[in-house]
């Protein structure tokens, strides 16, 4: 908990970071597409599942779900 809780606390802090860096220099991203984040969170989504209900009993000797 200590630990993947600090890589969250670290993260939001470095985003929150670069939002107001990137706005006092008025820097301007493109809007992203719907259908590439769907991918990518359809994608995201399959390979943790793998990993979790197959290749982590395989690999680590630990079934995290039964």
């Amino acid at each position: 908990m200590v630990l993947f809780g600090s890589f969250l606390v670290w993260a939001v802090a470095n985003f929150a970071l670069s939002r107001r860096r990137d706005r006092q220099e008025g820097v301007h991203y493109p809007v992203g597409r719907t259908a590439a984040t769907v991918i990518t969170l359809v994608l995201g989504v399959a390979a943790w599942a793998i990993f979790a209900f197959g290749l982590h009993g395989l690999l680590i000797g630990i079934k995290p779900f039964g």
